[in-house]
């Protein structure tokens, strides 16, 4: 079973990245595009600007692009016996296809959880909903 603590930190990201964007069970999955997980989920982790772009490159996708989307992928059906994550798209491809050409929601238990996790964070939740600019991790070093 999930807990907050069996997760790792990328993916507790992607788990609150999908619940913030409100990519839940019912959301279809034509609408539910990885890009904005993966693009949050790098911003939460201090990525911003050039560094942002430049970690964005279909053709050379840096490390720790790779790593969240890993993470990602790691909470699929394909991957996990209680998944989180449900995906559409050649994500269990060997590469799997880049974010932006694939998509992602959570399934109920990955709500729950990402419940769970925001509550410990709200302001994450906040900073998208209020459209600031998302607070990153390195802010709150202690937190995860």
């Amino acid at each position: 079973m999930h807990t907050p603590d069996s997760l790792t930190p990328d993916q507790k990201l992607v788990v609150m990245a999908a619940a913030v964007h409100g990519l839940g069970p019912e959301t279809a999955l034509k609408y539910a595009n990885a890009r904005r997980v993966v693009r949050l989920s790098l911003i939460w982790k201090g990525f911003s600007g050039h560094a942002l772009e430049a970690a964005w490159n279909p053709y050379d996708g840096s490390a720790v692009l790779n790593e969240i989307y890993r993470a990602m992928i790691s909470l699929m059906p394909h991957e996990s016996d209680e998944p989180l994550l449900e995906g559409a798209g050649n994500v269990a491809g060997n590469p799997p296809a880049f974010p932006d050409f694939t998509s992602c929601r959570l399934t109920a238990l990955g709500m729950e959880l990402a419940e769970q996790l925001l509550s410990e964070r709200p302001d994450l939740r906040d900073s998208v909903a209020d459209h600031r600019e998302p607070r990153r991790l390195e802010d709150h070093p202690n937190d995860y």
